[in-house]
């Protein structure tokens, strides 16, 4: 099940951009924007409906948060280094290593072990790792004298 979960879009996705890349094209910054809207109503739904858990969890996620994240992009940045790759390609893997466990952690949470309460502990996880891959993104397109960070493709 957690396979499926992680894989079918993937795969979907990859397919769609190999068959018909110019509606992938056409439509990416707006399925992007659909995406992210969707996220962000996920995020604040768990919120609200958890709002009186959030106090007692909040400082404790918000370190294994922080921890988490930067040791992931260590990870991260190490794979890319390993493996040679130029350098906008470690940052991408940087960026993604931290972002996709996010997502694990979800599907585990409630799919394995049946705990909803998970899903609190990767929205508070969201809100703290978002600014700190914000700020990066940010640093790397200000030292790269760039307008907007592009994933290249991998």
């Amino acid at each position: 099940q957690l396979a499926l979960m992680l894989v079918l879009p993937v795969s979907v996705g990859m397919v769609l951009r190999d068959r018909y890349p110019s509606v992938i094209t056409r439509y990416g910054p707006w399925l992007r924007r659909l995406s992210l809207f969707a996220l962000a109503a996920l995020v604040g739904i768990v919120l609200l409906d958890q709002e009186q858990n959030i106090a007692d969890e909040i400082g404790p996620v918000i370190t294994a948060a922080i921890l988490f994240t930067m040791g992931a992009m260590a990870v991260g940045w190490g794979i890319g280094r390993v493996t040679r790759m130029d350098p906008e390609n470690h940052l991408v893997f940087l960026l993604e290593f931290s972002a996709r466990n996010l997502a694990i952690t979800t599907v585990i949470g409630v799919t394995v072990l049946g705990r909803v309460e998970f899903v609190l502990f990767s929205a508070l996880f969201f809100l703290t790792q978002v600014p700190i891959l914000l700020l990066l993104v940010s640093a790397y397109a200000r030292r790269s004298n760039r307008k907007a960070f592009v994933a290249p493709n991998v």
